[in-house]
């Protein structure tokens, strides 16, 4: 009889001990599960990004290449000052004694100078078409995105055909030197207040001759001249969105190659949306300046001497151009949180993503 209610209590404990080893391979299996959804996670966010950044990088590359056509326009700006400020060149108006200061040959000049700044600046327009700068970075970003999940097939791409992005076609235009619109990497204006003007002699009526009456400016001329953003703080970004249900096997209890065998932590693994990862990386170019900015242009005496409206912009007689408005720095950075909504208009990352996902799948990805 001790013998036999010895053998039902280690019946007992085997039970026991089956039921416990049972739940350990539960517990297992759902934090092997687990594991494996947060190396994909991750691995799938690591990729979003980069691809983000490759877009921005190359973003950046084509504004750097931008301020060198639009240094091209200053140029030419800077040798029709230097020409229409030289005296030796003989645009003093000796010959006439009306006390008029204006000079045709000056005028002729000035009239030469708009028509090379115009084709100059033709180039620049050209240049910073979407079909050159955000095309380039758009097809660097998909192909970095594409590298690195397999088979990501039409559940990636970046905003490029979504209304609200900085990538779409057609958002950014640009006023172009004979009054076309041009759609480009970001807004600009082209400056219309460039002043030109020259020295002049006056030769006024003197008793019966006609007598100098000391040198002034010319008339102002105001010249249309280069680019600049139209906007103080311009949100110039670029976003990658992937989507993709990971290949791996899980350990799920009932695992069937044909689906819904528990997938997910009890959800279906047929490649449904409770299957699917998702992932945002947003990145932008950053700390350059194609041209001066609209901040400058309004606090021009900064840089030089002159009406707040037209310094740095007017220069006469030696003042500086605005060299040190313009800078060939621009980087790549992915982008915080914060800067989301930076842009006013409709054209921000959230604004591109509710219209992708929704708002309430957005702000997941806002924190």
């Amino acid at each position: 009889m001790a013998r036999l209610r010895g053998l039902r209590r280690s019946g007992q404990a085997a039970v026991l001990v089956g039921l416990v080893l049972f739940t350990l391979v539960i517990f297992m299996a759902l934090a092997t599960n687990m594991g494996i959804l947060v190396n994909d996670r991750i691995r799938m966010q690591n990729a979003v990004d980069l691809s983000a950044y490759a877009g921005a990088y190359k973003e950046a590359q084509e504004l750097n290449d931008l301020v060198t056509y639009n240094q091209d326009i200053l140029d030419v700006v800077k040798e029709c000052r230097e020409i229409l400020t030289q005296p030796e060149q003989g645009y003093w108006d000796g010959y006439y004694c009306e006390c008029v200061n204006q000079g045709p040959i000056p005028e002729q000049i000035i009239q030469i100078c708009q028509e090379v700044l115009d084709q100059v600046a033709l180039l620049f327009v050209l240049r910073a078409h979407y079909g050159l700068t955000v095309s380039p970075a758009v097809s660097a970003g998909k192909a970095t995105l594409e590298a690195n999940i397999a088979n990501l097939g039409q559940k990636g791409h970046m905003f490029e055909g979504v209304n609200t992005s900085a990538s779409r076609s057609g958002n950014y235009t640009t006023v172009g030197p004979y009054g076309g619109q041009y759609p480009t990497i970001a807004n600009y204006v082209r400056e219309s207040q460039t002043k030109f003007n020259y020295p002049v002699m006056l030769y006024c009526p003197c008793g019966v001759s006609c007598c100098p009456s000391g040198v002034v400016p010319s008339i102002d001329y105001y010249v249309n001249s280069w680019y600049y953003k139209d906007d103080t703080n311009p949100d110039i970004w670029i976003a990658s969105y992937a989507k993709a249900t990971p290949a791996n096997r899980y350990l799920d209890i009932a695992y069937s190659s044909s689906g819904n065998d528990g997938g997910y932590f009890g959800s279906s693994s047929d490649g449904g949306q409770d299957d699917n990862i998702t992932a945002v990386g947003i990145a932008k170019p950053f700390d350059g300046s194609v041209g001066p900015t609209a901040i400058r242009r309004i606090f021009g005496s900064e840089y030089g001497a002159g009406n707040n409206r037209e310094s740095p912009y007017y220069t006469s007689f030696g003042l500086e151009a605005p060299e040190e408005a313009m800078f060939a720095n621009y980087r790549a950075r992915l982008a915080g949180k914060n800067e989301w909504n930076a842009r006013p208009a409709d054209w921000n990352p959230s604004s591109a993503l509710t219209e992708v996902i929704g708002a309430e799948a957005t702000a997941m990805f806002m924190h």
